[in-house]
């Protein structure tokens, strides 16, 4: 099991490399037996031979207890659950499907392209009457294909359905819960350069997609209308690291120093995010402490001469300070969630190792 590991962190940190992710600049004097001690790992998952850390790395919080996707293996793909306090996880579901959420005391999830619901103590799954395929969304007697990226907001169920996978045409659709109203809201097409769409958000009444690929964000009114392009943080390369549940958009601008801005739903230009984080710290995710601040993933080179992943906490001015590190090298963070003990994530350092980790620090 230690030699697997091992032979992990090597893999991952070459990968690491090789992506041009471990270019935050010169070594910050991070010394990692000190920034440690906010690291907690509280699951280190068994190791699988032919298993794959979670695709679909969302995690929630819910009465004192972190609901997260186990390991992908040939038979399940599970969503686990966890007392904060750490020890062993139940398994709430072994086909976790394509989306989740928690919603009271039961479960909200899709799969296959069909709407279940279960409580949280345990029992059969309760399937919500009619369809709507995973391959294919029929409406109308029209048949589209490739539904994904859904989002549940308020009374209504939201997704994005494209031709093929990747294609430029997307289509933006809303149900009811119990799938009796199923509609379309509104359509765009892509550029070859925008790439795929990557992300839904329901936000108050409007839905926000994004586009990795080009930094680009759009805005749908949930009763339809006309997809609506909001601004862009410059003219340069720039990625979009975080939309809160808020409506504030995080991105991060490359240049000599890598910058970060933030903007809202009203159209207004991005606006510079001066933060207490060092300009040659390479920020990589963003989360919502809960709080009106944020919780940052960072890259950073430490006395070690090694790159590790640190944690920063903000408060809503942009002002803190790195709370905890990874002791490991070679990591990334794939998803994480706030608590009001701390932040919690899933940290991968092979595509086969993961372990879910809390940090405490500032709101912890």
């Amino acid at each position: 099991m230690l030699g697997l590991r091992l032979t992990g962190v090597w893999l991952a940190t070459l990968a690491l490399v090789a992506c041009g992710e471990g270019k935050p600049g010169p070594r910050s004097g991070l010394d990692p037996r000190d920034c440690a001690r906010g690291w907690q790992v509280l699951y280190s998952p068994p190791q699988v031979v032919d298993g794959l850390s979670p695709l679909h790395p969302k995690l929630s919080w819910r009465a004192g207890r972190i609901y997260f996707p186990g390991t992908e293996g040939p038979d399940e793909s599970p969503l686990l659950s966890l007392p904060t306090a750490g020890g062993e996880p139940t398994t709430v579901l072994r086909h976790l499907g394509t989306e989740y959420w928690i919603e009271d005391d039961r479960v909200l999830y899709v799969e296959e392209g069909v709407l279940y619901r279960m409580p949280l103590s345990g029992s059969e799954p309760e399937r919500i009457p009619e369809a709507i395929a995973d391959s294919h969304v029929y409406a109308d007697g029209k048949e589209l294909t490739w539904a994904r990226n859904w989002t549940l907001g308020g009374a209504a169920l939201y997704w994005i359905s494209s031709p093929t996978l990747g294609a430029p045409q997307s289509s933006f659709w809303r149900a009811s819960r119990d799938l009796g109203d199923i509609r379309v809201l509104a359509s765009l097409d892509l550029a070859f350069d925008d790439g795929s769409l990557d992300r839904l958000v329901s936000i108050a009444d409007q839905l926000l997609t994004t586009s990795g690929a080009s930094a680009r964000v759009w805005q749908i009114p949930k009763e339809g209308g006309e997809a609506r392009e909001l601004p862009r943080f410059g003219a340069g390369m720039a990625k979009i690291l975080a939309v809160i549940d808020d409506g504030t958009i995080v991105w991060r601008r490359e240049s000599s120093t890598a910058a970060l801005g933030r903007s809202r739903l009203d159209g207004r230009p991005v606006e510079p995010f001066p933060t207490s984080v060092p300009s040659n710290v390479s920020v990589t995710d963003v989360w919502s402490d809960g709080m009106g601040g944020f919780y940052l993933a960072a890259t950073e080179k430490a006395a070690d001469e090694a790159w590790h992943v640190t944690i920063w906490h903000l408060d809503q001015s942009g002002q803190g300070a790195r709370i905890a590190c990874d002791p490991q090298i070679g990591s990334s963070m794939l998803g994480a969630v706030a608590g009001p003990d701390g932040l919690y994530g899933i940290i991968r350092y092979s595509n086969r190792y993961w372990e879910l980790v809390r940090i405490v620090g500032a709101g912890g």
